[in-house]
């Protein structure tokens, strides 16, 4: 029997388990009373034959991730994204490093995602942002309910937890006001035969809006050069780290209205640069295509050319530049979301609220100028 009575009028309640993966579980504790005995064997049966906990949960919370990590996500996952994981790894190692999975409380974890937002971590303190922390915070809870889902720990103690840091200034800078904008089409149409590969992916950027590893991912086919429609098809971005492609930002693939010429441009584009065999429009004659680093160079030496003095704009200011000067030119902002490729129109509005606002005051004007 699982309850059985022993020596002093006390009695033992056994429990023994073998797992799926060949562990064996074996319980064993002592009471006074039976009915006390027998409750503990009730527990016991509920906890694991739900497969709520497995090994204690002994394993250490940083080797669990890696192994999560490992299994679960690597197979399918870019390098860049790889890296990211590792650094959640890193973060959460230097302050459990030790810590078995199971004996970590809600209340700990809290106060670890605390001292991560106000910078007070041991492996980098500094402030961070919510966005940051909630990152982390993404990672761990995910490989923690596969932790619970396999039976390692009964609850997930990331449940309800307050996600803190700072708060991003939502005003966007990073974009050229209408008589800049105006002024580096003008430069770039001008100099169309005699643009560099980075000043040619700039020159794309200003006229769709595409981000730079969606431009980068370009490719000479009809797959992405629609004459029919006469759109470009934004279906994968590239990855510099992989020399690959990987899906989009937003996932969804989306068209870009633009006129026959920009195709045609986008053709010469590619014969003007050097052959490679998978038809990239803007790789070298290595097959390689500019970095971040490189393209943002150069398009700050062209900004100098034409007397634009933003050394703070990056060549993802160009995509808000696009977007901002639609909006100048009273463009529906629905039609501009969907040409983003933001999956909700509201992202658009969060974005670019300022220079909707302004706008606003100059409708408010001509109301008031027109009724009264």
């Amino acid at each position: 029997m699982p309850v059985t009575k022993i020596a002093d009028k006390k009695y033992r309640a056994s429990y023994q388990k073998r797992l799926k993966n060949g562990d064996r579980i074996v319980k064993k504790r002592v009471f006074d009373k039976k009915s006390d005995a027998e409750k503990q064997l009730l527990n016991w049966e509920m906890e694991f034959s739900s497969g709520d906990r497995i090994n204690d949960g002994s394993i250490s919370l940083p080797d669990y991730f890696m192994k999560w990590v490992n299994t679960f996500k690597r197979p399918s996952i870019s390098n860049r994204t790889y890296e990211h994981y590792m650094t959640t790894y890193n973060t959460f190692n230097t302050y459990f490093p030790d810590t078995s999975i199971g004996s970590i409380s809600r209340l700990e974890y809290q106060k670890f995602v605390n001292d991560y937002a106000g910078g007070k971590d041991l492996r980098n303190p500094h402030t961070r942002s919510r966005e940051t922390v909630s990152k982390l915070h993404t990672h761990i809870r995910a490989s923690i309910l596969s932790a619970v889902e396999d039976g390692y720990i009964r609850r997930n103690f990331t449940n309800s937890i307050t996600i803190s840091g700072k708060r991003p200034v939502k005003t966007l800078t990073n974009y050229l006001e209408a008589e800049d904008f105006e002024t580096l089409r003008a430069y770039f149409i001008k100099h169309l035969t005699s643009l560099n590969i980075s000043q040619q992916m700039a020159y794309i950027a200003m006229m769709t809006g595409m981000r730079v590893a969606e431009i980068a991912a370009l490719q000479d086919t009809p797959e992405d050069l629609n004459y029919d429609h006469t759109t470009i098809c934004v279906t994968k971005s590239y990855d510099w780290h992989d020399d690959g492609f990987k899906p989009t930002k937003t996932t969804l693939p989306r068209e870009i209205d633009v006129p026959k010429e920009l195709l045609d441009q986008l053709q010469q584009f590619a014969k003007r640069n050097y052959p490679n065999s998978r038809r990239l429009i803007f790789a070298n004659n290595k097959g390689v295509i500019p970095d971040n680093h490189t393209i943002n160079d150069y398009l700050q030496q062209t900004l100098r050319m034409c007397n634009v003095n933003r050394p703070d704009f990056t060549f993802h200011g160009l995509r808000h530049s696009h977007a901002s000067y639609l909006i100048y030119k009273d463009v529906d902002i629905y039609y501009i979301s969907q040409r983003l490729g933001h999956s909700k129109v509201s992202k658009t509005l969060d974005v670019y609220a300022h220079l909707l606002k302004r706008k606003e005051k100059k409708e408010i004007e001509k109301t008031l100028n027109a009724i009264f």
